[in-house]
């Protein structure tokens, strides 16, 4: 098998780190250093007048006196913003490059001299010039924490950190606010808080390779990648304590208001793609954690508010995690947490670094647990799941599946991994059965009323209710038989410290698990008197037939809705099957039928004014491609929009209209669920593409805003994206029009079609023709070895 060649641009790797950050601190340092030779005239001396730090000469960068002046320069003059000083780490980290840098060039082939001055950047060494450094670094310490206290300045700059009562007050404002957006801060909060990860490196989860199911410990595990340090982790999903802290709980709200799709190319699949797209990734991650901030919070979050710290930043939540596991967990069990490298006299350490077992108790700590006893190991609370459900209330596991899919709007685009038989589907099992574990405490909260209403609706349209029950009351059922599940598994496996707190689980436990033994036990009576009843209005019915009665035969015939369910039709099945209101139609009582009927809970519940949800949506709420296919009745309803609204939404659904041709207007309908977003999708690109061509005919270049951050990334424009580009592209001086017309879409696509095919044709044909010159080349030098081999002989 041939190997296959990867395309892309070839660059040399370096010894030192080559991300965008470091690279610009290199220039910082760059810069500060040629202001030191221009500032210190004894500096230029020893220099010779070279100002660059990559071509000092070898003698020049052996020059003790050059760096103590220039630590000096750091300490005492050098000011960033507002005249502050320089911190002590960044100060002595300015001065260990400039070293580097001079290392680089000549440790390993400079002057023995040379060779001997830069031991002082070996780690561990005891040489003379290694002293050296160490005391100029402590005199730097020393002059720049004296500043600090005379000046008054604030010695600690770290992150304050966030701690797990922090996370859950956040948590509970954004679900009660309950809008995709903010469910979605939720989950990414969520997914960092329990890995006690950096800021930056929630973006890099995908559900195709970092997500897996552990059968053992009935849990999911998420293989963590640390950029910083090039090392991977294993973070390990441990149900919250709490429905607050509970990450199956959090991903089930994503996944229920949010579709994620997968491209089989494998660009752009990540968990978060709208956070990968971020530019700055700790910025983004701090602006969640404080949009609920009272005092601070954003207009959208003001009525939800809560009371945290203002100065939250995402860089605290690292800290803050650490501090938890410190004070809870061995430090072996931490850092497998954490992530952070624990080497000790054994390789015992090396073998169990990303183990699921070793995980267990940092993550029992971050998601409200007791610990387990000091250094003991434990298989923790297992996940939530649907089993009890499928064993206790009599319905199949195909059906619970089909509940789930329908639940999270599944379907062929939605990543493999997530579906049936794939790797992570009992996470999403997991999930599903953690929103129904917590439904009953969140409808009385009024949090997340969107993800409740479908839960509803979904349970409505698949009739999983029995005896006359109303969808609520059947998800009711079902979370309180999945509680009791989940207490009595979890309890034998969390070794609590406190006795007491063992026995309140215990009593929680038994008090749910009574409580759905009684409630089967009244509809188990209820179905056997229904089923009585019904028996006894057949006798009575065939024998007044027999009889040949016509007032026997009327009573049989009944009324109506007994004669429906007498013949079998749907209010007779219901009867048949248990219903409480089946079985008053078959007794002739259309008003008993009525009265023991309860009313649904359904649709509706999207139309009430509940909690915080607006009864309006804003253009910058939906994606255009989302909005472009519910507008043809596919997936969910159209959401009502603001007056104000209502244009900017028009504006990007003819955008859609105009680029899609007849054909696939025609056949979207047709199509399989996943086809129809990816037909969205292919769209939603082609517009994107013709407004880059727009940008660049009126300003040379493509505006931040339509570029990708990352390579791999695909953009995903918001309705009201549209409209706001429309208007830049309009000129406003000349008042000439830039922007595309929606009526042209489809002959721009013709165009670029045309021309894409014209430039393949033209490939082909240069590919034909280098083939035709190749295959004659090779015929005229074949003949050559034999002419030279004659003119060898000839010399022989």
């Amino acid at each position: 098998m041939t190997p296959a060649v990867a395309t892309g641009t070839n660059r040399p790797l370096g010894s030192q780190g080559s991300s965008a950050s470091w690279t610009a601190s290199k220039r910082t340092i760059k810069n500060i250093f040629h202001m030191f030779i221009e500032a210190v005239p004894e500096a230029r001396q020893i220099t010779r007048g070279h100002t660059d730090l990559d071509h000092l000469p070898e003698d020049v960068v052996c020059s003790r006196e050059l760096y103590a002046r220039f630590a000096g320069f750091l300490v005492e003059q050098y000011k960033i913003k507002d005249g502050q000083r320089l911190k002590v780490n960044t100060a002595r980290n300015y001065l260990n490059y400039a070293i580097q840098a001079g290392s680089d060039r000549f440790k390993a082939n400079g002057a023995p001299a040379t060779r001997l001055f830069f031991t002082c950047t070996d780690i561990g060494s005891n040489a003379e010039p290694a002293v050296w450094l160490q005391g100029l670094r402590r005199q730097m310490h020393r002059a720049l924490f004296g500043h600090a206290v005379e000046e008054g300045a604030c010695l600690d700059q770290s992150a304050a950190p966030v701690y797990l009562e922090h996370i859950k007050r956040i948590s509970r404002a954004l679900v009660m606010e309950g809008s995709q957006e903010a469910l979605a801060r939720r989950f990414t909060l969520m997914n960092l808080w329990i890995s006690a990860g950096r800021a930056s490196e929630v973006q890099w989860s995908t559900y195709d390779t970092t997500l897996k199911w552990d059968a053992e410990f009935e849990n999911a595990g998420q293989a963590w990648a640390q950029m910083k340090t090039g090392r991977e982790k294993l973070v390990v999903w441990v149900p919250g304590v709490d429905r607050h802290c509970c990450i199956y709980a959090a991903h089930g709200d994503y996944l229920a208001t949010t579709r994620p799709m997968y491209n089989s190319d494998r660009t752009d699949n990540w968990m978060l793609p709208e956070l990968h797209r971020a530019g700055a990734v700790r910025a983004v991650l701090t602006s969640y954690l404080r949009c609920a901030a009272r005092g601070v919070a954003t207009k959208k979050y003001e009525a939800v508010a809560c009371d945290v710290p203002q100065t939250t930043t995402a860089g605290g939540i690292r800290p803050g995690a650490c501090n938890m596991l410190a004070s809870s967990v061995p430090a072996e069990f931490a850092t497998t947490t954490t992530g952070h490298e624990l080497s000790g006299s054994s390789a015992f350490y090396e073998y169990l670094d990303c183990t699921h077992a070793r995980c267990v108790p940092g993550a029992m700590v971050l998601a409200g647990w007791e610990p387990p006893p000091w250094g003991t190991l434990t298989k923790g609370p297992s996940a939530p799941s649907l089993r009890a459900i499928t064993t206790i209330h009599g319905i199949s596991s195909e059906t619970m599946d089909a509940f789930v899919d329908r639940l999270f709007s599944f379907d062929s685009a939605s990543p493999p991994t997530l579906r049936v038989g794939n790797a992570f589907r009992e996470g999403v099992r997991a999930s599903a059965a953690a929103l129904i574990m917590y439904f009953e405490e969140r409808w009385n909260a009024g949090e997340a009323r969107s993800v409740q209403a479908k839960i509803i609706q979904t349970v409505e349209s698949m009739e999983c209710g029995a005896g006359g029950r109303s969808a609520h009351e059947v998800v009711v059922s079902w979370g309180r038989t999945v509680r009791s599940a989940f207490l009595a598994r979890a309890q034998p496996r969390v070794a609590t410290a406190a006795v007491s707190d063992h026995a309140i689980h215990a009593s929680e436990a038994i008090r749910a698990l009574s409580t759905t033994l009684a409630d089967l036990g009244r509809h188990v009576h209820s179905l056997r008197k229904e089923v009585l009843d019904l028996r006894d209005k057949l006798d009575c019915s065939r024998a007044a037939a027999a009889a040949g009665s016509s007032g026997g035969a009327a009573a049989a015939a009944g009324n109506s809705n007994g004669a429906a369910a007498a013949a079998g039709s749907s209010g007779g099945a219901a009867a048949a099957a248990g219903s409480s209101g089946g079985a008053a139609a078959a007794a002739g009582n259309s008003n008993g039928a009525a009265a023991a009927s309860k009313k649904p809970v359904g649709n509706a519940l999207l139309l009430q004014p509940i909690g915080n949800v607006p009864q309006l949506a804003k253009a910058n709420q939906y994606l255009a491609e989302d909005l472009w296919l519910m507008s043809k009745g596919i997936g969910e309803s159209m959401p009502v929009f603001k007056e104000s609204e209502k244009g900017r939404v028009k504006i990007a659904l003819d955008m859609f209209d105009g680029m899609a041709t007849q054909s696939e207007l025609d056949s979207l309908p047709k199509l399989e669920d996943g086809e129809q977003r990816r037909l969205a999708r292919s769209i939603h690109d082609l517009i994107v593409l013709r407004l880059r061509e727009a940008f660049t005919a009126k300003e040379g270049k493509v505006p931040p805003c339509l570029k990708t951050k990352k390579k791999g990334d695909a953009l995903r424009l918001k309705a009201s994206a549209y409209e706001d580009r429309m208007r830049e592209l309009k000129d406003q001086r000349s008042g000439k029009d830039h922007a595309p017309s929606s009526s042209t879409g489809r002959s721009w696509r013709l165009k670029r079609e045309r021309k894409q095919h014209g430039d393949d044709e033209q490939e082909q044909l240069g590919e034909e023709r280098m083939s035709k010159r190749a295959a004659s080349s090779s015929g005229m030098f074949g003949s050559i070895p034999s002419l030279f081999g004659g003119w060898q002989g000839g010399f022989e």
